[in-house]
């Protein structure tokens, strides 16, 4: 017979209320957070307008996102001078997303031409399924691309290219390779 385990409830429920919400407990700085019109990614982003812009929409706790950040930084330190901006949008997606997670998840990505931004309206997985047309719960796990000079003001611009883990029958499927593949035709 299993027996209960007795918890003592006012101490347990403010640390789990505390652990869930990801309340800056450890005097982290916060990641900056995205409004439901996109602010301050959409300056940050058109302030960019000289490089080439890749977004990033990712779950700090998925394991393929992760892995998908380490691919771009191992990129990126192979390709030190490469005029390119990443914006990375962390939104939650899964059960245990949060911006502590979120903060957390940076690691996978350090170099200095990347933002990393909380996304908890998903103003970018809201945009990108509006423009792929598909369903904005499969609107994340994925890189979108914009050329140089190309701004976003209103309506989303048309990416250059977009890849994607979400095995859609829309974008190109992602790998490592083909990011790489997709990066370097904007290297020259």
């Amino acid at each position: 017979m299993l027996y209960p385990l007795k918890v003592n409830k006012k101490i347990l429920s403010p640390f789990l209320l505390l652990f869930f919400l990801g309340l800056n407990i450890l005097g982290e700085t916060a990641l900056p957070e995205v409004s439901l019109e996109g602010d301050p990614f959409l300056k940050e982003f058109n302030e960019a307008s000289d490089s080439l812009r890749l977004v990033g929409i990712y779950s700090p706790t998925c394991g393929h996102c992760l892995s998908a950040c380490a691919d771009l930084q191992q990129f990126l330190e192979e390709h030190p001078e490469a005029k390119v901006r990443v914006f990375l949008l962390w939104s939650p997606f899964m059960g245990f997303d949060t911006q502590v997670t979120a903060r957390r998840s940076t690691r996978y990505l350090t170099d200095s031409r990347v933002t990393h931004l909380w996304d908890v309206w998903r103003f970018g997985s809201r945009r990108l399924a509006m423009l792929f047309d598909i369903p904005l719960l499969e609107a994340w796990d994925l890189y979108a691309a914009f050329a140089p000079g190309v701004k976003w003001e209103g309506e989303c611009p048309e990416p250059s290219f977009w890849l994607q883990a979400r095995e859609l029958k829309k974008g190109i499927p992602y790998s490592p390779a083909e990011l790489e593949t997709q990066l370097e035709k904007w290297l020259d």
